[in-house]
């Protein structure tokens, strides 16, 4: 009894105590995903008054709940306009709900307490059942969830920065769909290969597949009365030839023979080996070094990531005579040969060398590949112009494999 009487005095404290302090019903923030919840219903038969809600007084905050929540935060312009009953709308919500007579008052009243005796004869049933939730009713339940908006892939692109898993991984694609609002619903989705992802976030959630390959995904749903519906979805996703490599060093501060600029990775994610012939590079030079200027220095791409494995070429270039403007650096395109043949499925690893390279007070020096070469044409799917910032890195359309996906890209840099 003593039990009893405690919860009888902070629900008194918790629900009359507002009228005091100005009679606001709303005391909380609603959301999403409440299910049976005496707030919820209050807020229910407001919005119901409010003429922005027609669905039952259920208690359960889901699709139908939400969306008057939108439609009266649309009307009262309160933005954003998301459907969270937050603290800026419970303010207007309370400010129109406020009593404006005597009588007004009287029927306020009466309706809180009303409220106030079916929250405390739940919590003393709580307190008898030793705080065992109640039994939900679920025989009667038999209609599964319904699918309003059959699955499909709402997004299905390739990265723009720097692939998450690198070089096999390089596209992604998204899952949407609607399932009517009956309670409570887990959804759940799973598919044939297995799709990975970087990491869960509901619908949200970017699935990485792997190159040509057939997928067969099902998206299931469950309301708590063990009902279950599900809808398939099936797809293919491209071929494609990926690139990766994205590192910022800082200059040394003496002279490095060799200086490793960075390793980059390639990967041939199609059902054909490929030849390829050259790389071109686009250096931008920021730099401020007066030992650097008119010099020529040596570029070394090598089979691997370390000096002891085999050089695959090097050229020279020589640097501007004259130091870069503010906000204008110099830019050159150079050439580096690429005979190399990657087999169907191949990844290998080369590295971006610079020898002869002086010392540097301040600025940058960036390499950013801006066409990728091979010898033949390969039939796969599509085709892609990819940018990254404001820089071009590759075109489909400038290779001589035009209808090869050539993905990513490579951005070495050195900066102080």
């Amino acid at each position: 009894m003593r039990k009893l009487n405690k919860i009888a005095r902070i629900v008194l404290l918790l629900v009359l105590v507002p009228f005091m302090a100005g009679a606001s019903i709303f005391q909380r923030d609603l959301f999403w995903g409440i299910a049976n919840d005496e707030d919820v219903r209050t807020l229910q038969k407001f919005l119901h008054n409010q003429g922005v809600y027609s669905g039952p007084v259920t208690g359960n905050f889901f699709s139908l709940t939400r969306g008057a929540v939108k439609k009266f935060q649309e009307r009262e312009s309160i933005a954003p306009a998301l459907g969270y009953f937050g603290p800026q709308t419970r303010g207007r919500a309370n400010e129109l709900a406020k009593p404006k007579s005597k009588e007004d008052q009287i029927t306020f009243l009466k309706n809180q307490i009303k409220i106030l005796q079916e929250r405390l004869k739940k919590l003393q049933e709580q307190a008898l059942e030793e705080n065992q939730p109640p039994q939900i009713e679920l025989s009667k339940d038999t209609i599964p969830p319904i699918f309003t908006r059959r699955p499909y892939l709402s997004k299905k692109e390739f990265f723009k920065s720097p692939m998450p898993l690198g070089p096999h991984y390089p596209y992604k694609i998204m899952f949407d769909w609607t399932v009517d609002e009956s309670g409570y619903v887990k959804e759940a989705i799973s598919c044939s290969p297995p799709l990975k992802f970087v990491k869960t976030a509901g619908k949200l959630t970017e699935y990485l597949p792997e190159p040509h390959t057939s997928y067969s995904c099902r998206i299931s749903a469950k309301d708590l009365a063990g009902n279950a519906a599900s809808e398939e979805i099936n797809f293919t996703s491209p071929s494609w030839v990926s690139i990766d490599g994205f590192r910022k060093t800082s200059f040394p501060p003496v002279k490095t023979i060799p200086l490793l600029l960075g390793d980059i990775a390639i990967y041939n994610g199609t059902t054909t080996d490929i030849l390829f012939a050259q790389m071109k590079l686009l250096i931008t030079d920021s730099m401020n070094s007066f030992l650097n200027r008119g010099k020529e220095v040596t570029l070394i791409l090598r089979n691997g990531t370390s000096t002891d494995v085999d050089i695959i070429s090097k050229t020279n270039f020589t640097f501007h005579s004259t130091a870069p403007k503010e906000g204008e650096p110099h830019k050159y395109l150079v050439s580096l040969s690429f005979p190399v043949l990657f087999q169907a499925g191949e990844e290998k690893i080369v590295s971006l060398w610079i020898e002869n390279l002086d010392y540097v007070v301040s600025g940058a020096l960036i390499f950013t590949l801006d066409e990728f070469l091979a010898t033949e044409k390969t039939a796969t799917e599509g085709g892609l112009t990819l940018q990254q910032g404001a820089a071009l890195i590759l075109s489909g359309q400038k290779t001589k494999t035009s209808s090869l996906n050539i993905v990513g890209g490579f951005d070495l840099g050195l900066n102080k």
